[in-house]
C-alpha cells in the first residue's frame, strides 16, 4: 500500500486508505482508527496525489512535494503540533516550509490539517518517497523536451469511485417513465 491509495473524504475526519472498489463505490479504511466505511459515488473524494497548495506563482505545489519539504525538515521525525499555540504560529510554520504560498487561499483549518496529515502518513509509513520510478521518468521526459501528453478519457485514467459509478447500473426510475408498481397494503 502507498500514498497512491490514500483519498480523502470531505465530510468525514482524517484520511482513508482504499481497500475495493464496489458496485456503489468504494470501501476505504480509516489510517487513525481502522474502522471501515463505505465511500458512495456522490461522496466528494481526493486522492492526497490530486490535491496541492495554492501558490503566488503560475503553477501550484503539489502535496506530495510539501510533505517531502517537511520530511526533510523533521529528518524523518513527526512535526510537532502541539508547540503551536495559535493561528499565526501555524502559519509561519507553514511559510518557513512553503515561502511562495498564497495567504488569502490557503486558510489555517487547511494548515493544521496539512501538519496532522503529515504525522498521521509519518506514524503509517505511507509518506511518498522522494526518487519514485514516475518522477524519474518525468524528469528525465522534461529534461529532454518532450511532455507526455495523458490519454483524453480513458478508463483507466478515471477515480476509481468514477469508474466504480459507471459501472453500476442504474437504479433511478426519475424521468425514465417506468412501469408503476402496485404493492397490496397489509390488512389491518
Amino acid at each position: 500500500m502507498g500514498f497512491e491509495k490514500v483519498i480523502y473524504v470531505s465530510g468525514k475526519p482524517g484520511l482513508y486508505r482504499v481497500i475495493n472498489k464496489t458496485s456503489f463505490g468504494l470501501v476505504a479504511e480509516s489510517l487513525s482508527d481502522g474502522r471501515r466505511i463505505p465511500v458512495y459515488a456522490n461522496h466528494r473524494v481526493s486522492h492526497l496525489t490530486d490535491i496541492a497548495i495554492f501558490t503566488t506563482g503560475e503553477e501550484n505545489l503539489p502535496l506530495k512535494e510539501a510533505f517531502l519539504r517537511l520530511a526533510e525538515k523533521t529528518q524523518g521525525g513527526t512535526f510537532d503540533v502541539g508547540a503551536l499555540q495559535n493561528e499565526d504560529d501555524f502559519r509561519a510554520a507553514f511559510a518557513e516550509l512553503v515561502p511562495e504560498f498564497d495567504r488569502q487561499k490557503v486558510y489555517s483549518s487547511d494548515i493544521k490539517k496539512f501538519f496532522n496529515w503529515f504525522n498521521l502518513l509519518q506514524a503509517k509509513g505511507l509518506l511518498p518517497e522522494k526518487n519514485s520510478e514516475e518522477d524519474s521518468e518525468q524528469e528525465n521526459e522534461t529534461s529532454q523536451g518532450t511532455v507526455k501528453k495523458a490519454p483524453a478519457s480513458s478508463e483507466k485514467n478515471k477515480s476509481p469511485i468514477s469508474q466504480a459509478a459507471s459501472k453500476a447500473p442504474s437504479t433511478s426510475t426519475k424521468g425514465k417513465g417506468g412501469p408503476k408498481v402496485n404493492t397490496p397494503r397489509k390488512a389491518g
